[in-house]
């Protein structure tokens, strides 16, 4: 899914399984059935308005790296590669908010040790997402209207690996402080997230500490 490749970035691989990240393996860990029906029903969170004089917003991507990881994106044309696959009406939203020059976390998910790794930048605005019509493809939905698609991704390329990743584990300790709105342990079933500024500043710093 480089600019329209056949690879296929892992954008929604925190949709269409994710769960409570509070668990050791990530957002693709199989939440309870309940708990699955009442987010799908009410979103816990939508996206922030952007504010004009702002300038650049910050988000957060998440993707499961046996997938489609960090080094995946840098070895694309470019390190440029299209964010497909997103399937949740949410995260959906979040997508087509993002602008082109805005920055996001890349985040790897879903795996043994999941965490923040690296900073991408949007260098696309939404466009249809080519995958949801192809019947051969992991993430095809039939319902998905060619002449109206309902499905969006974005394409994003690498800004810089982060000096060491900042875990799950990390980012929690700092959840009665620094992060205590962040969208990731509040929601973490989201694929795509905002950052504030100050929680997008503060993730940075801990990553340039030599250890947690």
């Amino acid at each position: 899914a480089a600019m329209g490749g056949a690879k296929r970035p892992a954008g929604a691989r925190g949709d269409a399984g994710a769960a409570a990240e509070s668990a050791t393996k990530g957002d693709g860990v199989k939440k309870p059935r309940a708990a699955s029906k009442k987010a799908d029903k009410k979103p816990a969170t939508a996206p922030p308005s952007r504010d004009p004089e702002a300038g650049a917003q910050k988000w957060l991507l998440k993707s499961e790296p046996d997938e489609y990881s960090w080094d995946h994106l840098k070895g694309e044309r470019d390190s440029t590669g299209f964010w497909d696959g997103v399937r949740n009406h949410q995260a959906k939203n979040i997508l087509k908010s993002m602008k082109i020059g805005d920055q996001a976390f890349f985040y790897h998910s879903s795996c043994k040790v999941p965490g923040i790794v690296g900073i991408a930048e949007v260098c696309s605005e939404a466009v249809p997402d080519h995958t949801a019509l192809d019947v051969g493809h992991k993430h095809f939905d039939a319902k998905s209207d060619p002449a109206k698609p309902t499905w969006v991704g974005l394409h994003v390329k690498t800004v810089r690996q982060l000096k060491r990743q900042v875990t799950l584990t990390e980012l929690k300790t700092h959840k009665d402080g620094a992060l205590s709105n962040l969208t990731l342990l509040r929601v973490p079933r989201l694929s795509c997230q905002p950052v504030s500024k100050l929680e997008w500043d503060f993730i940075v710093s801990l990553a340039e500490q030599d250890s947690a």
